[in-house]
C-alpha cells in the first residue's frame, strides 16, 4: 500500500508539520514477508534492513525480503526477539523464549549458548554493541557482556530495564531500583537524580545518546508521560511532558538522525524534535484494520530505525513493516539520480545501466540476496556502462552504485 499525507497542526504556539509523507506498508499479503509478527529491526553498512520475527530473521534489499531460520541456517530456534549490528557488520540476535544468542558472521550463522551461562542468556530483550566490539545483552534479570570469547555477568541491584553505550564505551543502564547506573571498566556508579525532578517512583526506559553525547530517556510510571535529557558534562537536566511536547502516548523507542534531531515512536505516532520545534507524523494512518478474529483491537508500532538513505522503517507488531521515504532532509547534499534502469532484466551475460542524465557514479558492487559481495569494480572497468555478469549463476542480485560524493543507490536484477 502506498500513501502520501499532508498534515498540519498548530498547538500552544508550537509548529507541527507532516509534509509529503510517502509510505509503503509491507505485509504477508503484498510482499515476501513470511510473518507479520515483527519486532526489533536494525540496518547494516550496506543499508540492508534486518528484522526479528517469530519465524526467524528477515532482511531486505530494495523491498525484497529474504528469510533465515532453523531450516536454512545453524539457528537452533526461529523465534527471534532482539537484534543489533556491530562495527564489523556482524548481526547479533537474541531468542525470545529460549536460551542463547546467534551471530551472523562471514555470511554464516553461528548459535552461541555456553552451558555455564545458559540460564543468563534466556529471552534476550535488548542488544547493544560498543565501538570496540564488546557486545551487551539484556534479559529480564541480567546484563551480560561478550568480548573475545569472554562472557561476563554484571550483578545489578534490581532487574535491568534499559541500557545504552556512550562514546567512551561506558554502559549506562536503569533497573527497577529507580536510578541510572554507569558501568565503566568493572566499576559501577550511579547518577544523582536529586536535581533532575524525576520522581522517586519511576520507570526509566529507552536510554539513548544523541550525536552530542546527551542522554535521552523516558519515565512512563503510572499515568505519567514524561521524558528527559541529561548532559553528562554540564550535569544539566531538561524535562519534557504533555505541557511542552505533543506526545500523548507511551514512547516505545527513541532514535537520533544524522542532523541530531531526536525521534520518538509512540504506539501509533511518530514525533521529531530539532531542539526548538516539534514535528508530528500520523503514522497510525498507515496501519491496516485488524481482522475480526484478531486478538488486537488496534495494531501498534513496536520499533523503528533510520537507514543510510534517511528512510524510516517501522515495525507494527502482527501487522507488518512500514517504510517512510523523504521525510529527513539531506542538508548540503544533492540526491543521487534515481532515474536508473537495468537492461536487459532478466539477463544472461551482460547488463547495461541506463540513466536519463549523465551517470555520476564511480564504482559498483554486485551482491546476492544474502548480502555477499560477488563483484566489486570501479567505473573505469566498465565499457559503455555495461557489466559482465557471465560468471553469475541464475538468481536474484543487487547492484549498488556509488557516486563521486559517496552516496549510493541500489537496483535489483535477475540472472537467468
Amino acid at each position: 500500500m502506498n500513501y502520501t499525507i499532508l498534515f498540519l497542526i498548530l498547538l500552544n504556539s508550537s509548529y507541527f508539520l507532516c509534509l509529503g509523507l510517502d509510505g509503503q506498508f509491507y505485509s504477508t499479503e503484498n510482499s515476501d514477508l513470511v510473518t507479520n509478527y515483527v519486532s526489533q529491526l536494525s540496518v547494516d553498512s550496506k543499508n540492508r534492513i534486518w528484522i526479528a520475527t517469530d519465524e526467524g530473521v528477515m532482511f531486505s534489499n530494495v523491498g525484497s525480503w529474504g528469510l533465515n531460520d532453523s531450516a536454512n541456517s545453524e539457528m537452533e530456534h526461529t523465534s527471534i526477539r532482539s537484534l543489533n549490528i556491530d562495527s564489523n557488520d556482524n548481526v547479533w540476535f537474541g531468542y525470545d523464549y529460549f536460551s542463547g544468542v546467534v551471530i551472523f558472521e562471514n555470511f554464516k550463522y553461528r548459535d552461541i549458548n555456553p552451558s555455564k551461562i545458559s540460564n543468563y542468556l534466556k529471552e534476550i530483550i535488548e542488544i547493544k554493541c560498543e565501538s570496540n566490539n564488546r557486545i551487551w545483552f539484556r534479559s529480564s534479570y541480567y546484563l551480560i557482556s561478550y568480548e573475545k570469547e569472554l562472557w561476563t555477568i554484571i550483578e545489578t541491584s534490581g532487574q535491568p530495564r534499559s541500557m545504552a553505550v556512550d562514546s567512551r564505551n561506558r554502559l549506562w543502564f536503569t533497573t527497577t531500583n529507580d536510578t541510572i547506573y554507569i558501568y565503566d571498566n568493572g566499576e559501577i556508579s550511579s547518577i544523582d537524580l536529586a536535581e533532575s525532578g524525576i520522581s522517586k517512583e519511576n520507570s526509566l526506559r529507552n536510554l539513548t545518546f544523541d550525536n552530542k553525547g546527551t542522554l535521552w530517556f523516558t519515565d512512563m510510571y503510572g499515568d505519567r508521560l514524561d521524558f528527559y535529557n541529561y548532559n553528562p558534562d554540564t550535569k544539566e537536566w531538561k524535562k519534557f511532558s504533555p505541557e511542552n511536547s505533543p506526545i500523548r502516548n507511551s514512547i516505545n523507542r527513541i532514535r537520533v538522525d544524522r542532523n541530531n534531531h531526536i525521534w520518538f515512536l509512540a504506539y501509533h505516532d511518530l514525533y521529531k524534535y530539532d531542539g526548538e520545534n516539534w514535528e508530528s507524523y500520523p503514522v497510525s494512518d498507515y496501519l491496516p484494520e485488524p481482522p475480526e478474529d484478531s486478538p488486537f483491537e488496534q495494531y501498534f508500532y513496536w520499533d523503528f530505525i533510520i537507514d543510510k538513505r534517511n528512510n524510516i522503517w517501522l515495525t507494527a507488531y502482527a501487522a507488518g513493516v512500514l517504510k517512510l521515504s523523504d521525510i529527513i532532509s539531506n542538508v548540503d547534499q544533492e540526491p543521487l539520480d534515481i532515474e536508473l534502469t537495468i537492461s536487459p532484466n532478466p539477463a544472461k551475460e551482460k547488463i547495461t545501466i541506463n540513466s536519463k542524465s549523465q551517470l555520476s557514479f564511480t564504482s559498483f558492487i554486485i551482491s546476492n540476496v544474502e548480502g555477499k559481495e560477488l563483484i566489486n569494480y570501479s567505473k573505469s572497468s566498465m565499457v559503455n556502462n555495461t557489466v559482465d555478469i557471465s560468471g553469475l549463476s541464475s538468481g536474484v542480485y543487487f547492484i549498488e552504485l556509488t557516486d563521486i560524493e559517496g552516496k549510493y543507490f541500489t537496483k535489483k536484477f535477475v540472472v537467468e
